[in-house]
């Protein structure tokens, strides 16, 4: 045979229409050389989008890649434009004679593509009360990432989306009511907002990372409900190894859950307060190794001096003038001693900054009355938890700050140990700081606390502080709540 068909194109005695798509492998010998027919386009065959099967290895039958035609709200019943190109029956014609034509079954783009638009909405009608293709014994893969969304009555439905965020590059994972994955997307960081802007309002998780309290005030603006949490908990729903696309499905899991706890987005005013504590602490290690660099240096000489920064300024006034160093040695302590000097008179500006802002803030006010507590303690607790209301009660704040006993337990036997440590460092080091000066004062005499002393006369002095700072937060966590000043014991 000159020609070879694989087509079983037919109606069935039902009414039922199963047509297979052509496959030609037709060629005629022209020179000792096989010549394709040509081939003209023919109509855009329609198949539907729920199909999954890969077919970009049939470059004889697709001519371009596929274009989403959104005919309904429901995914089964949208469809997608798959653009071909077949043969012309005259060519066939030409190849195995006239008379032989007639035996050939119709080809796909007659039932598929029919100029009667009668006979092909019944070809439709047919296939979308079955849910499933029954027009192509062929399919196609679903629409994934690349394809845009639509907007409109026609749109797909997004419910939730997981967004993993970088520097530059972002990844999108969305799904329907249902849980199915309707699209995955990479996104440079200047498309992100025009992609949320043209979504219906939804739910969107990301990692609580740099940056993501920028995304979710940007993402709450444009009517999303965005929710951040700890990477540590999201990691659990990572199913393979670890990139963008699977940390993106891993976040649009994890928001779904029930249990996940949850980061409180902040406001501008409350980073903006947290920047000046971080601000200040940098220039306060500065400081620190500044100091032990002059003291390291000094040392090789035989100078030294006790321990302290009050004490560190004896050295620095021995840095210049001192007849035991050399001259060239003279000339590099004075480049650290103007450090220490420069950055000390920045950080009085931070000091007074913090002092104003708490003497301005009225959480602020209410919290230094509690013992322990100074403008610096209650700057950072009223920029760093903002809403009480967000913890249970004042040991789930205490908990959060990682100042209980980490426990590990089982089999019905506890296991208490030392301080969790979780959460935020730069409160917990504060209040421990400050529970520390109250216990010396405490135990010279100064200040008198029934309870504090005999704690002092059972346990150890670091034991006492610790329990001091934790019963500090849990004082501070009712202060706030309850919106009233603290009233001592009489």
């Amino acid at each position: 045979m000159l020609a070879m068909f694989d087509a079983k194109t037919h109606l069935g005695s039902r009414g039922s229409v199963r047509p297979e798509l052509v496959r030609h492998h037709n060629a005629r010998r022209c020179d000792g050389r096989f010549q394709e027919p040509p081939h003209e386009p023919l109509r855009s065959a329609t198949v539907s989008s729920t199909l999954d099967q890969d077919v970009k290895n049939e470059a004889v039958l697709i001519d371009g890649p596929p274009k989403p035609v959104w005919l309904s709200g429901d995914r089964d019943d949208d469809f997608i434009q798959m653009p071909f190109v077949a043969p012309r029956r005259s060519s066939l014609a030409e190849l195995i004679g006239e008379g032989f034509t007639e035996l050939l079954p119709p080809p796909a783009h007659r039932l598929i593509g029919h100029a009667n638009s009668a006979r092909r909405k019944h070809l439709l009608d047919h296939a979308k009360a079955k849910r499933k293709s029954e027009i192509m014994g062929w399919t196609v893969p679903a629409p994934r990432g690349r394809i845009d969304v639509p907007t409109g009555s026609g749109a797909m439905t997004i419910t939730t989306i997981g967004l993993d965020t970088s520097k530059s590059w972002f990844q999108v994972h969305c799904i329907d009511a249902d849980g199915r994955t309707v699209l995955r997307r990479k996104l440079a960081r200047s498309k992100v907002l025009s992609f949320f802007a043209n979504i219906p309002s939804c739910l969107v998780g990301l990692e609580a990372c740099g940056g993501s309290h920028f995304w979710a005030r940007e993402l709450a603006k444009l009517g999303h409900d965005a929710r951040l949490m700890p990477a540590r908990y999201v990691r659990a729903y990572v199913k393979t190894n670890k990139h963008d696309a699977a940390d993106a499905e891993a976040c649009c899991e994890a928001v779904q859950r029930p249990g996940m706890r949850f980061v409180p987005v902040k406001t501008e005013e409350q980073q903006s307060m947290l920047m000046i504590h971080r601000a200040r602490d940098l220039l306060v290690r500065q400081r620190t190794a500044a100091v032990n660099a002059l003291r390291g240096h000094l040392a090789e000489f035989g100078i030294v001096a006790a321990r302290g920064t009050a004490k560190a300024h004896e050295l620095m006034r021995l840095a210049g003038d001192d007849e035991r160093l050399p001259a060239m040695a003279q000339e590099a302590l004075r480049y650290i001693v103007a450090q220490i000097h420069d950055i000390e008179i920045r950080l009085k500006s931070f000091e007074q900054r913090i002092l104003s802002l708490a003497k301005e803030n009225e959480v602020c006010k209410r919290l230094m009355t509690v013992q322990s507590i100074g403008p610096y303690i209650a700057t950072a607790i009223a920029a760093t938890v903002g809403d009480p209301r967000n913890f249970a009660s004042g040991r789930h704040f205490a908990a959060w700050l990682g100042l209980t006993p980490k426990q590990h337990s089982t089999g019905g036997k506890e296991k208490l140990g030392g301080i969790s440590k979780r959460g935020d460092s730069y409160i917990r080091r504060l209040l421990i700081h400050g529970a520390r000066a109250t216990v010396a004062r405490v135990r010279s005499g100064q200040t008198k606390n029934a309870w504090l002393s005999g704690l002092l006369g059972r346990r150890h002095f670091n034991v006492a502080t610790v329990a001091l700072a934790n019963k500090t937060a849990r004082v501070a966590w009712a202060v706030m709540s309850t919106e009233q000043t603290y009233r001592r014991a009489a």
